[in-house]
């Protein structure tokens, strides 16, 4: 409840990584709305555990980023040295 209530007030972006209705649920399983204060500032990045790699999720995110104007200050690199 805490958590979710600080989300509410909170004036940034929020990026949520995950599959299914990701914030629908209250501490207790019951269905919560988020439509309301989501809209506009939530972004969900789709990923299906087990299935989507973690290289996959690293391009998405730098798309993301990219887009927003924001430079990463991590540069991922793969086993040969290069930028992945």
């Amino acid at each position: 409840m805490v958590s979710h209530e600080t989300l509410k007030r909170y004036r940034g972006r929020i990026v949520l990584f995950g599959d299914g209705n990701l914030l629908s649920r209250n501490e207790y399983g019951m269905t919560r709305d988020t439509r309301q204060w989501t809209q506009g500032k939530v972004e969900k990045i789709e990923f299906e555990h087990g299935k989507t790699s973690w290289r996959d999720l690293w391009q998405i995110l730098l798309e993301k980023l990219k887009a927003l104007s924001v430079r990463s200050l991590v540069e991922v690199r793969d086993e040969k040295g290069l930028p992945i």
